[in-house]
């Protein structure tokens, strides 16, 4: 394994967290080729007493991803369009589910967006009635969904809590997204009415780390895939806009304190708290790759489908649980950056 991604990995199984809750119990991860969900079916595999079934599309990425599980038997990699229905014991009995695979690059969102809302409500709706199918079965699981900040639309305030929401015009170039969303955790939370299962929600802002798709056509990743390429970064805007994002390893942590100690039915915010114009992203990935190359900030112009307004998410419901952020915003995206350096040591 990388030697960052297992410092990750250590850095997530140190929290004080009730491990021996999860002995013996199978977790299914949906999205698990993402590098923030194979930080959690990592973490879990760590843990050397769990059962971790991740579904997967592509079967060769899985692979790779996992290379260094696949001869554990622990790990199951089920290939499957989340598009189609789960067939009746097809698999295991499940404990927990992790419901991540969604459609959510700023690419789809302007090319594909009546495709992505249609994903991101249609796989939801399969995996929450495998879990109504389990919970017939044998149990009562827990239904985890990995939502976002764009649940919150334009809210009027610069820190939002979990009950701060603001409009979210439906015909927006970001609203397939944003409402694919909403959609998404009100079927979860009324699955878990209509189907007797816990549900938990976890709201993150922008999540970056080691593997994270390069291609996925946001700024930050557009300026480390410049930087590999020893391209300068050019901002197409003033570059005064304002992100919040946190670490992989900080997002899995959260996760998995809201799995083990979060209350049923209620949503978390996961965020680190900062705030980060795009410019001095850019600046930082650039001192991270030696100041080999520069960054162009090209005039003030914005792609319409770009939000224009964002917040940071005020995460005293999980502190108040012992979660904190271990990565100021900075670092997380040094070491972002560092990952993708080619002299890494592996």
């Amino acid at each position: 394994m990388n030697k960052i991604i297992a410092e990750d990995i250590q850095n997530i199984l140190s929290e004080p967290l009730p491990w021996e809750e999860f002995s013996g119990k199978t977790f299914l991860i949906t999205g698990a080729t993402s590098g923030f969900l194979s930080y959690v079916a990592f973490a879990l595999l760590e843990l050397k007493n769990t059962n971790v079934i991740v579904v997967v599309r592509n079967l060769q990425r899985a692979q790779k991803t996992y290379a260094d599980y696949l001869g554990d038997d622990r790990l199951l990699i089920f290939e499957h369009n989340l598009l189609s229905p789960f067939q009746r014991n097809m698999l295991p009995c499940i404990d927990y589910f992790i419901c991540g695979a969604i459609m959510s690059s700023p690419k789809d969102r302007a090319e594909r967006p009546y495709s992505l809302a249609l994903n991101n409500i249609i796989g939801t709706k399969n995996l929450i009635e495998l879990a109504a199918e389990n919970t017939a079965k044998t149990h009562r699981p827990i239904f985890m969904l990995i939502s976002s900040n764009s649940v919150y639309g334009q809210p009027a305030s610069d820190e939002i809590t979990e009950s701060n929401y603001g409009c979210c015009d439906p015909l927006s170039p970001h609203a397939s997204y944003a409402e694919s969303k909403r959609i998404q955790e009100t079927m979860t939370a009324g699955a878990g009415v209509e189907f007797d299962f816990e549900t938990r929600i976890a709201r993150y802002p922008n999540v970056i780390g080691p593997n994270m798709i390069l291609q996925f056509g946001n700024a930050l990743h557009d300026f480390i895939n410049d930087a590999i390429n020893a391209r300068d970064i050019v901002i197409n805007s003033d570059g005064l806009l304002r992100r919040e994002y946190i670490y992989f390893s900080d997002a899995v942590g959260g996760a998995l304190y809201v799995l083990l100690k979060g209350a049923n039915a209620k949503p978390y915010n996961i965020g680190c708290q900062e705030m980060i114009t795009i410019g001095n992203a850019a600046k930082i990935i650039a001192k991270v790759f030696n100041d080999i190359i520069s960054v162009k900030v090209m005039g003030n112009a914005y792609s319409a489908n770009t939000p224009l307004r964002d917040f940071r998410l005020n995460a005293s419901r999980l502190n108040a649980l012992g979660w904190s952020n271990k990565f100021s915003l900075e670092k997380a995206i040094e070491r972002t950056a560092l990952f993708y350096k080619k002299d890494i040591v592996n």
